[in-house]
């Protein structure tokens, strides 16, 4: 094969000399490109000689190839059809454009029944494509007043209401005011004390109200001489001493003047003067550093300094320039010098140029780093002079090679390079396995992989499987398993051991032995599994007879008499006689437990001295009042008690304790409870309870845009009251005040508030709170509104300024003088109204802040006239 390679290679060498030598060359064409043809364009083969030299082959267009099938195109609707056509198979052509026609609404109807302000109708939706409609309007039916209902009685100084509401939706459509009652007053005259003044307090029969009038002055502590210094006075601020009052007994301040500044007689410098600003000195107090005849300083001079200001690439510098070394002021300007001017130098490539397309650099300057841009010219291909291989030829197609430019990689001068012979390899012989079959000697290419010569197959030669692992040891009846080995190839696999069958003993085996109750049994046994065969029975025994010792009775465990039983089977040949035990004869000890410390209680047997039990008497673990606040009502209180011990068992009043209350329990005030403990617990705990104040009532709010003045009625006892705000789920305190109102400024307007009312008292042991009053929901007044009105056609657009966080709700009447009309609401400051026939038209804005039960506080702007 190698010498046929060469020859033909030789005679193709001779073959091109001679050509040459002649002058004369025949083309030898390869088939370089290929365009293929589509539906409309024509395609083209390209063949190329290894001299230059191109011929073009032309392909004719294909044709459209329109399937038999429809494609729809287009998915028909409820409104627009759709469209279906033929598709080329080979290009996005169509053919045959055909109308799907387009399907109709399925609507699916909803009905909506009118109720007292909306009307009513039916609602289509349709199921294929969404579209919603609407239909039989029918108009609202209106609101059914229902009767009057009484909302809130009538008291002595505030008015009831009562209203009526709609049949139908609950809507409150009117309230009325019902006249307040008017207070009927007892009058009790309460006499001055030290701090508190004295009074005529009339109180309403009917509500409990109370009020004040007549005022008689505190008649003022008389302190000891004796007080004690609690805060020294200084120069400016009073100093405070507390001493007892002589009348009352309780402890009071008593104010010591101020001393007064004491000056110094030297001026202190508190701020020195510089060459840019005055100094400061004044006289100082020794005793709190107060200042007086404050005095400036004149400035100083300027300290002059020669300093050369340097020039740059854009500005002048200066030489012999002076500013002050102090605050840099410049003194002297100097000579100037001119600017350097920029020197710039190629840093980096913006866009490095290439074979075909210029490029930009960028230029900075050596001395102040300014940047600028360069443009760059393209640089042009640069093709290298050597042939590079850019598809090596094989045994199955032919090579390339070209010329490359070497920034690029563009190619020049494409030359094919012609296919090689095939590579001879012959296949190694496999030899069989015993699983996989073998095979004999074949041949193929060492290239491209094509078969010259197929091999033959060999048979698997199968296992030869040993014994190497038992699973299962075979038995005398039964086959065993195991794990094989195949003696060729190593392979293993599950394999079965045949049984062994039985071999009997010739002696006689004694299975069971012979007792004084039961025969015996013997057999031949196998000597692998332990089967039998010849079994044979074995005559009873004799019983062995054993003497049963009797013992005397004690406290706790019975005698008994003699008897006898046989040792081997146990049967009783002699019963033995139970003589009964008479029991302990009990004393016992008892230690109490305390609230510290667990008790017990110790039996011990009077007959033999045993301890027969140990009982443990767990301590006072809790004890606590089952209500420890009550609220006043005039009747006496006496709470109960839960008292228990470690384990949480509860103890039992007199059997275990007694308990002794305060005398009295009627009044606000704080009383104690003493309980005595006895039998199994020893020791004595004093409790504590109060009695508080009645919580407000009649808890009411006035308003103003930025105040609300919170009133309520007088609580019995009350020697004060606290008011709080609730905001959320916490609860803010305001303030504490001993009169019956409060003014709270600074509201923000027409925002809503709650507030609730405590009653305080205030004792020698503390201060008693009652519970919160009723919460409050109030609000204050909105804002005072500023309406203004433009026309825009037949419709007027209304605008406001924000009167807080309310609702808006805007009127109309044809007339000044005429009815208002509500004719829509809105959160917003501007709203535009419907359209109105020509002439004059009358607006008016009205702020409501409102809850869920109704109107909190309103704020109404004046009539706007407009003409439209």
């Amino acid at each position: 094969m190698k010498r046929v390679v060469v020859c033909l290679a030789l005679l193709a060498a001779l073959s091109l000399s001679v050509h040459a030598a002649d002058g004369t060359h025949s083309h030898d064409f390869v088939l370089t490109a290929e365009t293929p043809a589509t539906c409309t364009a024509q395609g083209a083969k390209v063949y190329t000689c290894e001299c230059g030299e191109t011929k073009t082959e032309t392909i004719p267009a294909l044709g459209h190839d329109f399937a038999q099938t429809w494609t729809v195109d287009r998915e028909p609707t409820c409104d627009t059809p759709g469209l279906k056509t033929r598709h080329c198979s080979r290009c996005d052509a169509v053919t045959d454009l055909l109308s799907i026609k387009q399907t109709n609404h399925d609507f699916l109807i909803t009905t909506i029944e009118p109720t007292c302000t909306t009307a009513g109708s039916r609602h289509l939706v349709c199921q294929n494509c969404g579209k919603e409609m609407d239909d039989n309007i029918v108009p609202a039916l209106g609101h059914a007043p229902g009767l009057w209902v009484i909302e809130r009685e009538a008291a002595c100084e505030t008015d009831g209401l009562r209203s009526r509401s709609c049949t139908r939706c609950g809507v409150k459509l009117e309230t009325v005011p019902i006249q307040k009652t008017g207070h009927t007053w007892k009058d009790t005259v309460v006499p001055p004390t030290c701090t508190e003044a004295g009074y005529t307090l009339h109180t309403c029969r009917a509500c409990g109200a109370t009020k004040q009038d007549h005022p008689v002055k505190a008649t003022g502590h008389s302190p000891a001489a004796d007080g004690v210094t609690i805060k020294a006075p200084t120069c400016t601020e009073k100093g405070e001493q507390r001493a007892r009052c002589t009348t009352c007994g309780e402890t009071v301040s008593v104010a010591v003047p101020a001393l007064g500044h004491r000056y110094s007689d030297t001026p202190t410098v508190d701020k020195q003067p510089t060459c840019t600003a005055k100094g400061e000195q004044s006289y100082h107090c020794l005793r709190c550093d107060a200042r007086r005849d404050v005095t400036s300083l004149d400035r100083t001079a300027h300290k002059r300094q020669s300093v050369d200001l340097a020039a740059t690439c854009t500005k002048g510098g200066a030489k012999g320039r002076v500013v002050c070394a102090v605050c840099g002021k410049e003194l002297e300007s100097g000579t100037a010098t001119a600017a350097l001017g920029h020197n710039y130098v190629q840093t980096a490539f913006q866009t490095a140029p290439t074979c075909t397309a210029g490029g930009s650099a960028i230029m900075r300057c050596t001395r102040c780093g300014a940047e600028k841009r360069q443009t760059l010219a393209a640089l042009g291909h640069q093709y290298g002079t050597a042939w590079v291989v850019d598809r090596a030829p094989t045994c199955t197609a032919q090579g390339e090679k070209s010329h490359v430019c070497v920034r690029c990689g563009k190619r020049a001068d494409v030359t094919s390079i012609p296919k090689k012979e095939h590579r001879l390899v012959y296949d190694v012989v496999v030899a069989p396995t015993c699983t996989e079959p073998g095979k004999s000697s074949g041949a193929h290419c060492g290239d491209c992989g094509k078969i010259l010569e197929s091999a033959g197959v060999i048979p698997a030669t199968g296992h030869d499987y040993k014994v190497v692992e038992v699973y299962e040891e075979p038995t005398c009846t039964k086959a065993g398993s195991g794990r094989g080995r195949c003696a060729a190839c190593g392979a293993q696999a599950d394999v079965a051991i045949p049984a062994r069958g039985h071999s009997f003993e010739t002696k006689w085996t004694i299975d069971k032995q012979p007792t004084c109750t039961a025969q015996g049994e013997q057999s031949h046994h196998c000597t692998v599994c332990g089967k039998r065969k010849d079994v044979t029975t074995l005559p009873r025994k004799a019983h062995t007879v054993v003497t049963d010792k009797g013992r005397d009775a004690t406290c706790t465990r019975d005698g008994k008499t003699a008897g006898s039983h046989c040792a081997v089977c146990g049967k009783v040949l002699e019963a033995q006689t139970v003589l009964k035990a008479p029991g302990h004869k009990l004393k016992a000890a008892r230690t109490p437990a305390t609230l510290k410390t667990n008790g017990k209680i110790v039996k011990t047997c009077k007959r033999c001295g045993q301890v027969v039990s140990k009982e443990k008497i767990y301590r006072v673990k809790s004890c606590k009042l089952e209500k420890a606040r009550f609220t006043f009502d005039g009747k006496k209180k006496t709470p109960a008690l839960v008292i228990r011990d470690k384990k949480g068992n509860r103890l039992k009043e007199k059997r275990d304790y007694t308990l002794t209350y305060d005398k009295g329990r009627k009044q606000i005030g704080f009383y104690t409870v003493t309980v005595t403990f006895r039998r199994n617990y020893a020791g004595e705990k004093t409790l504590r309870f109060r009695i508080v104040p009645r919580r407000p009532v009649g808890l009411d709010a006035a308003q103003t845009p930025t105040r609300i003045t919170l009133s309520w009625e007088p609580v019995s006892g009350a020697t004060g009251y606290a008011v709080y705000e609730l905001v959320g789920s916490k609860r803010q305190k305001l303030c504490e005040t001993e009169k019956l109102y409060v003014k709270l400024n600074d509201r923000a307007s027409g925002h809503k508030y709650t507030f609730t009312v405590v009653a305080l008292t205030k004792t020698p042991d503390g201060v008693l709170r009652s519970d919160d009053s009723a919460p409050k929901l109030t609000a204050t007044k909105p804002a005072p509104l500023s309406l203004s009105a433009t026309r825009s056609g037949q419709r007027a657009v209304l605008r406001w300024n924000n009167a807080g966080d309310c609702e808006y709700e805007i009127y109309y009447a044809p007339k000044r003088n005429g009815k208002l009309v509500c004719i829509g609401t809105t959160k917003g400051t501007s709203f535009t109204t419907g359209v109105y026939p020509h002439g004059r038209a009358c607006f008016k804005v009205k702020a409501v802040v409102r809850s869920d039960t109704g109107v909190l506080s309103t704020q109404s702007s004046d009539v706007r006239q407009l003409w439209l």
